[in-house]
């Protein structure tokens, strides 16, 4: 549903831009908007029809959750192109059609876990270049000690010494 800036969901939601995205070629992004308005993306498989692109395309787009509305996990959703791009190769050398087609192979169900709080946010900040599924301190939150104090609640600890906790990002 992107388009190429953040733009407003609702009251309380940002959606991110596909400008975002490291590594999407302008042509990607500019067929992706063009295909949506013909009809809206029912599936990978529809998509993947629909705009023709790189796999290391697919693959960002994919870890930085543009197909959330799939209901499948990101590495069940990894695990379709590199089947079918892996399948177009061998068979475009034997001069057939793509292996998995149908919806990217049909019949064939795999279930893949969603990965944890920690590998999502680190694809996202490669991918998108910030987070987005969560706080990256929500994944060490539980081992810090218990005096640590949050950034909103300074105003309560004035004058004294507190400890806080960060992520180094440059």
């Amino acid at each position: 549903l992107s388009r190429n800036d953040f733009t407003t969901e609702g009251r309380d939601g940002i959606r991110v831009g596909l400008l975002r995205i490291r590594g999407l070629t302008e042509k990607v992004r500019e067929r992706i908007q063009v295909e949506r308005m013909r009809r809206p993306f029912a599936s990978l498989g529809d998509f993947l029809r629909r705009v023709p692109l790189a796999f290391r395309e697919a693959e960002a787009l994919i870890l930085a959750g543009a197909f959330a509305f799939t209901s499948r996990t990101r590495p069940e959703l990894l695990y379709r192109p590199r089947v079918t791009f892996q399948g177009a190769r061998k068979e475009a050398k034997r001069g057939g059609e793509t292996l998995c087609t149908d919806d990217l192979c049909p019949g064939v169900e795999v279930v893949f876990p969603e990965y944890d709080l920690s590998t999502l946010l680190r694809y996202e900040a490669e991918t998108l270049g910030l987070f987005v599924s969560g706080h990256p301190l929500e994944v060490i939150r539980r081992s810090l000690p218990a005096d640590v104090v949050a950034t909103r609640d300074f105003h309560d600890h004035a004058g004294r010494r507190v400890s806080v906790a960060g992520i180094l990002s440059a």
